[in-house]
């Protein structure tokens, strides 16, 4: 049973071709991604594209946490709907990432591994993978040891190469970290924590690592230098595997009042998202009660909305 959720502005899709929901590339300076599509209004984040643009996932919640997808049909985007292995009535699902070759989606979900009842609220946190078929995605399966631990694990993040990045957290002691596991062929080899430099400043979550593993974004919290309540930093890994010093990505990415939420990276690695609750568009002069029902679902009225911008960008903090 899905969640009864209807999105008033997906009959906008059948006008858009190209990739990218037919989008113009946003260059050197983010720009809200597909207004009245994608970013909407509702509370949007957790962006996943395949390489060739034509398929894409993102997350919305609100009370409840489903993955939608929007594709590219004979030319024509559909969508977007509920896929069909999230939307229950309990369980929460988010933080689709696309395997770079797009055989692959991992996620995050409460479901129950062991197939009891689930639970309302964010519990039992694992990631979780299906596998694209012939005829579709197939059944979610729990990832498992080393991944999955009795601790929080979530906001999964893939090279080129099959390695996953990912968040663990421990609740009661009030700690996130950022921790990778490498793929061998078959399956993920041990765990590691990555070093102080990223994970010694306190809280740090949703990271996400460029496909070809030389740029890791993540969100941290109270960090020296910060900008709004969690901001967007940014290190370079080396061929040695040695990270830089992390640095803030600064305005217009971080800012006074922002949360950094969710970013990512395209399967090709030209373009870098990321969700921002930033207001735009405030009302000028009275307000009155349509004035009010309009603000509520457009993009920028203070819910998380998705943006994007080419990933060269973010070689200027190299």
């Amino acid at each position: 049973m899905r969640i009864p959720i209807t999105f008033l502005f997906s009959t906008l899709l059948v006008a858009q071709t190209g990739p990218y929901l037919g989008q113009k590339s946003p260059g050197l300076m983010p720009t809200l991604f597909a207004p009245g599509v994608v970013s909407t209004g509702l509370y949007e984040r957790d962006l996943t594209v395949t390489s060739d643009g034509t398929e894409l996932y993102f997350t919305v919640m609100g009370g409840y946490s489903v993955i939608l997808r929007c594709v590219q049909v004979k030319g024509r985007w559909e969508g977007p709907e509920v896929v069909p292995f999230s939307g229950g009535p309990v369980v929460m699902d988010a933080e689709p990432a696309l395997s770079p070759d797009g055989k692959r989606l991992y996620f995050l979900s409460t479901r129950p591994k062991d197939g009891s009842a689930p639970k309302a609220g964010w519990v039992n946190q694992d990631l979780w993978v299906v596998d694209r078929t012939p005829q579709g995605w197939s059944e979610p399966r729990n990832l498992g040891e080393p991944v999955n631990t009795d601790a929080e694990e979530f906001y999964p993040s893939i090279t080129h190469d099959g390695t996953i990045y990912f968040t663990r957290g421990r609740e009661k002691e009030k700690v996130s970290e950022v921790w990778r596991a490498r793929w061998d062929g078959a399956r993920f080899t041990k765990a590691e924590r990555l070093p102080d430099i990223i994970n010694g400043g306190g809280p740090v979550f949703n990271a996400c690592i460029s496909p070809d593993e030389r740029m890791l974004v993540f969100c941290a919290a109270g960090r020296k230098g910060s900008l709004g309540p969690t901001d967007h930093w940014i290190s370079f890994r080396s061929a040695e595997d040695a990270w830089s010093e992390p640095k803030n990505l600064g305005e217009p990415f971080n800012g006074p009042g922002l949360q950094a939420i969710s970013p990512s990276f395209s399967s090709d690695g030209k373009y870098f998202f990321f969700a921002s609750n930033r207001r735009m568009g405030v009302q000028q002069g009275p307000r009155t009660y349509a004035s009010l029902q309009k603000e509520r679902v457009h993009a920028g009225n203070g819910n998380a909305d998705l943006w994007w911008v080419e990933a060269k960008k973010l070689e200027e903090f190299r």
